[in-house]
């Protein structure tokens, strides 16, 4: 078997390097799985969903998918979670009135 090369992809700034460090979002949206997966560099929709079926998840997608079954941890140690999309939203509302709350208003 050959050895593989990829400092050789990251040095050359390859496709499959750049394809290789997408921002993925997996979250349950009423208790259906949803997820994003998108170029770092441009933003732009994954190719693998982009280019063929939007409606399928991506291998990056599968990715995350896989370690969650097997209860796999993320590189600094964290259990990787799929957080509940109403649940985040709800957070951050509530986060905002404390803000509000805090603030007390103008004092003289």
């Amino acid at each position: 078997m050959t050895p593989l090369h990829f400092a050789a992809k990251r040095d050359s700034g390859s496709a499959s390097w750049k394809r290789a460090d997408p921002e993925v979002s997996l979250h349950r949206d009423h208790g259906a799985l949803s997820g994003e997966c998108t170029v770092r560099e441009t933003g732009e929709q994954c190719p693998a969903r982009k280019y063929r079926d939007a409606e399928e998840p991506c291998a990056h997608l599968c990715t995350i998918r896989k370690a969650l079954v097997f209860n796999d941890e993320a590189d600094d140690g964290t259990t990787i979670e799929v957080f509940e999309r109403d649940d985040v939203e709800i957070a951050a509302a509530d986060a905002h009135v404390e803000d509000a709350m805090a603030d007390g208003g103008v004092r003289r």
